[in-house]
């Protein structure tokens, strides 16, 4: 299945807000396919694509993700500059010993990317696309 970001739908799936505590939370993994779903009261509040072969039993992602009227397909090989020039200047990240991440907030939407890091190279891990909860958002008064 493909994810269509601009509207929110994976497959025939719509993406819908977290409601905060639901009654029943349900993960679907769907390992072959390489991704993972999370149903909170039967919603889907939270899709997880892999990009590493592998990775917690998962093979990679390959339909694409639909964005701007155009289809993208990542791997491995995804640069963080590639995600870069896709989804514009991260709203969070950071480099340690063995992980690069950056967050981006796109169409309403807040999407985590994780690369693998070492002294071999950099392979991208994952993606997580949930609905922007306003975390990023800045509350307090610019300063003087």
């Amino acid at each position: 299945m493909k994810f269509y970001l601009d509207v929110h739908l994976f497959g025939a799936l719509a993406l819908t807000k977290n409601k905060g505590d639901p009654n029943k939370t349900e993960y679907r993994k769907c390992f072959n396919s390489g991704y993972s779903l999370t149903l909170e009261d039967n919603n889907l509040t939270r899709l997880f694509l892999n990009f590493a072969d592998g990775f917690h039993a998962f093979k990679p992602y390959t339909n694409g993700i639909f964005f701007r009227e155009h289809t993208f397909y990542f791997d491995e090989d995804t640069r963080v500059e590639d995600i870069e020039a896709i989804f514009g200047n991260a709203v969070d990240g950071f480099k340690d010993a063995i992980e690069i991440s950056r967050t981006f907030i796109v169409s309403g939407l807040e999407i985590e990317f994780s690369w693998y890091h070492d002294n071999e190279g950099t392979a991208l891990t994952y993606m997580i696309i949930q609905h922007d909860n306003g975390f990023y958002h800045g509350s307090c008064p610019a300063a003087n």
